[in-house]
């Protein structure tokens, strides 16, 4: 079914002209617009010292995938549902796996022969050096698709209309052309241009495709790269699940904000920082992710990519609860309370926002079938490694049950597989 479906998709892809331009076109007029200006001569003090050219090939090719994933797939995405497409899908029984897999193989089919169409021409006019490891750039290529085409599904769920999906799209993506090395020399991007260019996330596939090609050491951007990938996938299934379930109870749902950050951010709601890990600001209606507390959920002794979803539809979790008012009203209370009962009151809270990811998993696993052999596990140790009691432990301090604010390791277990068994934002109530 996937095959077949993908090959519709990409008959109906190629029917937009603005396909041809911006995944074919484009990427390719920029190349000769910057090798007629750079050339390929080497320049010490830019470019880490090799040819301009050789710099940017691998850049134009993560620049590829940026185009089809960020203007071409979500204006086709909002085209489909403007047209009724989708409805159709639905109607015929087609699993919306299908769909959204479908929208990925188009992509990398798209993105792989632009992106070979562009190295073509590209070694025999400016006689780019051969890749140092094809394996890599393989590898570099298929996260870099994969990046984009999640980002181009979050996008194309969201944003209403074709037209206004393209408009994002095309601004998103000049605005990581200028910012996220595949435009001026990285040399000359400093102080707050650099600053804004560090969380793009064209910024890290260009590494990772150099790290391939030119052997430049890409640090953790392979890393990071896929921490986007996958919170921007996890995102978007929360985001169905979650306006489907507010569409029935007769409520719109509005979606947060995502913010990846990497050591501190700003925020509404004060200075986000590390030591925080993941966290929703209702002041701003975003959900911040520091990618480093995935490797901290590992030490913890949860790992595994449904442990991290786990995090993300936690957190989501509480974006629901403060639509629905209960935040509000928690805050309220908490205000005239004792440091003991207003900690009380944490707790349930937090214990909702675990069996609200629960249920969470519950219809994204009935609608997408995400779940694997062992990912229940992963969700209820990931639950259980950041209960209070175990903290206080592993800090070697005693266990103190009046200072928790978020329940033990048991409590968050046992409301995530509640709302797991349930899937219903009726069997969620902590506070009865």
């Amino acid at each position: 079914m996937l095959a077949r479906m993908s090959w519709l998709e990409l008959k109906l892809f190629l029917r937009e002209p603005l396909t041809v331009l911006f995944a074919l076109v484009l990427p390719m007029l920029v190349l000769f617009v910057m090798g007629g200006v750079f050339g390929n001569d080497a320049d010490p003090e830019f470019y880490r010292g090799i040819g301009a050219m050789d710099y940017y090939v691998p850049a134009y090719v993560a620049l590829v995938t940026a185009s089809v994933g960020l203007i071409s797939l979500p204006a086709h995405i909002a085209g489909n549902r403007e047209r009724g497409v989708l409805k159709r899908y639905h109607a015929s029984g087609v699993p919306a796996w299908v769909v959204v897999g479908s929208e990925v193989v188009v992509t990398f089919v798209i993105a792989a022969v632009s992106a070979a169409v562009l190295v073509t021409l590209a070694v025999p006019i400016y006689g780019i050096a051969a890749p140092d490891s094809w394996l890599l750039v393989l590898a570099g290529f298929a996260l870099s698709a994969l990046v984009f085409a999640s980002l181009g599904v979050l996008l194309g769920a969201v944003i209403p209309s074709s037209r206004a999906a393209q408009a994002l799209g095309v601004m998103l993506w000049f605005v990581m052309l200028m910012l996220g090395g595949a435009g001026p020399p990285p040399e000359v991007l400093t102080g707050f241009i650099g600053t804004v260019g560090e969380v793009t996330p064209l910024r890290y596939t260009v590494r990772v495709m150099q790290d391939g090609w030119l052997a430049l050491d890409a640090g953790l951007s392979w890393l990071i790269a896929g921490g986007i990938m996958f919170v921007s996938a996890v995102l978007g299934f929360t985001e169905d699940t979650w306006s489907e379930l507010f569409q029935r109870a007769g409520l719109t749902y509005e979606r947060p904000k995502l913010v990846l950050y990497n050591g501190s951010t700003p925020t509404a709601c004060g200075f986000g920082s590390a030591a925080s890990g993941p966290f929703y600001c209702p002041g701003d209606l975003k959900v911040y992710i520091d990618l480093d507390f995935f490797s901290e959920l590992h030490r913890l002794g949860a790992s595994g990519d449904f442990a991290q979803a786990y995090v993300i539809s936690h957190e989501v979790a509480h974006h629901v609860q403060n639509l629905l008012g209960t935040m509000n009203k928690v805050d309220r209370v908490r205000r005239n309370s004792s440091k003991a009962d207003a900690n009380a009151l944490s707790v349930r809270l937090e214990l909702q926002a675990d069996c609200y990811a629960g249920v969470w998993a519950h219809h994204a696993q009935k609608e997408f079938d995400i779940l694997e052999r062992g990912d229940i596990e992963e969700g209820l140790d990931a639950a259980s490694a950041v209960g209070d009691d175990r903290l206080q432990r592993m800090s070697g301090r005693g266990v103190h049950p009046e200072s928790f604010t978020h329940g033990t390791s048991r409590q968050r277990a046992d409301w995530f597989r509640n709302g797991l068994k349930n899937g219903s934002v009726e069997a969620c109530n902590t506070f009865g």
